[in-house]
């Protein structure tokens, strides 16, 4: 049996993954739809450049997202500077893939994070 419409079901708790991780803009583009090519607003590329989470291990082994890749997928057009660190506004993450390793996110915005000096 085949079912339909089920990798609409399997969603990420986005908010716990992205809690302990610093995300920084490489890029912004234009989002568009695969298949009509109608732009659906902004593409805005990000890097971990910090992942401080504590995931489950398997035979001891140490495991890190530290700089992958991050894309956010934004319904309006945005600029965001290269090399801001950002938090994404009321994230949706979706998981996808032959091996259930891939991750869709989209998002109502991107918000640009002013860090404190530290003392």
């Amino acid at each position: 049996m085949s079912l339909k419409g089920l990798s609409s079901f399997n969603k990420v708790d986005i908010d716990g993954f992205l809690r302990d991780k610093v995300l920084v803009v490489t890029n912004c583009s234009v989002w568009t739809d695969y298949e009509t090519k109608a732009k659906l607003g902004t593409k805005v590329e990000t890097v971990i450049t910090v992942d401080e989470t504590v995931y489950p291990t398997k035979d001891g082994s140490v495991i890190s997202n530290c700089f992958e890749k991050l894309v956010f997928k934004v319904p309006k057009n945005i600029t965001v500077p290269a090399n801001t660190e950002v938090k994404p506004i009321n994230p949706v993450g979706t998981i996808y893939g032959q091996y259930r390793n891939q991750l869709s996110i989209k998002c109502d915005g991107i918000q640009a994070v002013n860090r404190q000096p530290k003392q």
